[in-house]
């Protein structure tokens, strides 16, 4: 008898899994299940140094087990953000699921899920399935710092209106939805391709009502007013004037030359249009995007930054539900506001008290070490030669540098720019770095100091400190001078 009633159970059991099976793709376009099962059978490596813009497959096949775990995960993003079809995945797609982790304090998990279907889209790219890859911009590893926003100068060239053609359509209009709608208000990309024109107050102030509908977490209707009306509001009004003008069959805010709505990947594409116009870029040298315009917002203006927006304001502005979300991209990540405390604590350090250091602990620095700056050598290289990014690691590999650390600093101090798919150099400023600087350890070798008293004395000297990423550099004419005083 239990032998009887095992079988039925198990003959229950087999024809649930069966249906599941069966049923698996219900709701998915016909081309999704046959693109995933030719990945199963035939997913391919990429060859050695092929670009991730136009990669090439290889002959050798990915494991087994990879190209299961690999489809397995891009089941998980496709119902995360509501996909059907594979192939109409967009970045805002990408976006639209890391910010869904984010809220729950969970990003590093979505870019975990990210990298595994990363080859997916690979061999999609590679035999022309897809035009491009949505997940290029997604950063392969999670920083302790947000450097995925535009520096407060990219923001002055946007706010500038006097490099905005007055009369030009898509000028005005690029330039609205880049530091109005995706900046000002902090809108995401789809949101702002949905406002309608009925949706602006411009009575008085200068604001919008942000629909439930349209809303990603759909909440009551927000009233969302401009932190930078003396921009917001010129650029607006003119946009009304020739929107107008081509007599749109539309209430959409933003429409195209011919007058019909311009959609999410439209406006995605303006914006990235415009600012490669402008030259405006992160902090880590990508193309801003209007979710990244959106992240600036926050990480310029947070108190005691920018506008001064206490945590709540920031928070309301940008609909989180939760302040963790907020706290943690825009206070605990914002390296503009490190960096102040870190420039604080070192003059406090250095000048107070009449060179004596005292930290409220009971112990006392050295006496203040301010040496004078001495003129460094200029390097013999010409004031505006470029060098490969390749060569510049060579030449400061003694330095202990990365290719990315490298990068964004140098597009931090601008000079690096942008030579096809890679990135070059200012000789003089590697010569510099290459020349000039000492790292931790050979300053702490030089000075025949333990790694304690060279800190202490670091602080009580006020003696400045280049971070770049986990490497601290050191200027090897104050190291010497330290050297020589005894």
């Amino acid at each position: 008898m239990l032998v009887n009633l095992l079988d039925v159970r198990q003959r229950k059991m087999a024809s649930m899994v069966d249906y599941n099976r069966a049923h698996r793709w219900d709701g998915y376009s016909k081309e999704t299940p046959r693109l995933l099962d030719d990945f199963l059978r035939d997913g391919r490596k990429m060859k050695p140094r092929s670009g991730r813009v136009s990669p090439e497959l290889s002959m050798t096949l990915l494991s087994k087990r990879f190209r299961e775990q690999i489809v397995s995960e891009t089941m998980t993003f496709l119902r995360a953000v509501q996909a059907t079809d594979l192939l109409a995945i967009t970045a805002d797609d990408v976006e639209e699921f890391i910010e869904s982790y984010e809220a729950a304090g969970k990003r590093q998990a979505a870019l975990g899920v990210l990298s595994y279907i990363r080859p997916l889209f690979t061999n999609l790219l590679a035999r022309g399935k897809i035009a491009s890859d949505p997940l290029a911009d997604v950063p392969r590893s999670e920083y302790g710092e947000n450097l995925d926003y535009v520096p407060q100068e990219g923001m002055d060239k946007l706010a500038d209106l006097s490099t905005v053609e007055m009369a030009d359509f898509k000028d005005v209009r690029d330039r609205l939805l880049c530091f109005s709608i995706y900046y000002d208000f902090a809108l995401r990309n789809r949101e702002g391709s949905l406002l309608k024109v009925s949706d602006l107050r411009l009575v008085g102030h200068t604001s919008l009502v942000l629909p439930k509908e349209i809303q990603k977490v759909q909440r009551e209707d927000s009233l969302l007013f401009s932190y930078f009306p003396e921009v917001t509001r010129p650029l607006l009004d003119r946009y009304l004037e020739l929107r107008a003008r081509k007599n749109p069959s539309t209430d959409n805010l933003f429409v195209s030359d011919e007058g019909v709505p311009l959609l999410a990947d439209g406006c995605r594409g303006a914006v990235k249009a415009h600012c490669d116009r402008l030259g405006v870029k992160t902090l880590d040298g990508r193309t801003p995007t209007p979710h990244r315009l959106r992240h600036t917002f926050g990480t310029l203006n947070i108190a005691p930054l920018g506008r001064c927006l206490d945590i709540i304001e920031v928070k309301e502005h940008y609909r989180h539900t939760s302040i963790d979300t907020t706290y943690r991209l825009y206070i605990a990540k914002n390296n503009i506001m490190k960096t102040q405390r870190f420039e604080a604590r070192m003059r406090a350090n250095g000048n107070s008290n009449g060179g004596v250091n005292t930290n409220g602990n009971g112990w006392v620095g050295v006496p203040a070490f301010n040496p004078q700056p001495v003129p460094m050598a200029e390097p013999v290289v010409g004031p505006d030669v470029y060098i490969t990014e390749d060569e510049a690691i060579r030449r400061t590999r003694g330095l202990g540098l990365n290719y990315r650390t490298l990068r964004v600093h140098g597009v931090e101090a601008g000079k690096v720019r942008k030579n096809g798919k890679g990135y070059e150099y200012l000789s003089r400023f590697i010569a510099d770095l290459s020349g000039n600087y000492l790292t931790t350890q050979e300053a702490m070798d030089l000075l025949k100091m333990p790694r304690s008293t060279f800190f202490v004395w670091r602080r009580s000297a006020g003696v400045d400190c280049i971070q770049i990423g986990n490497v601290g550099l050191y200027s090897r004419d104050v190291i010497l001078r330290k050297k020589r005083g005894g």
